[in-house]
């Protein structure tokens, strides 16, 4: 099966696990910040975050 984009040599990004770590800590208590506003705060896509 080949992923939709994959066909014309597009890549996901990759992130690190701090990064990755650094972002979920934002997601959850006590910070409770949303997907939205962390997606334009870190550049990430909000379908990168859920």
């Amino acid at each position: 099966m080949i992923r939709q984009g994959a066909e014309k040599g597009f890549e996901m990004p990759r992130y690190s696990e701090e990064r990755k770590a650094a972002v979920l800590k934002k997601l959850l208590p006590p910070h409770n910040q949303s997907v939205p506003e962390i997606a334009e705060l870190e550049g990430i896509s909000q379908a990168d975050l859920v």
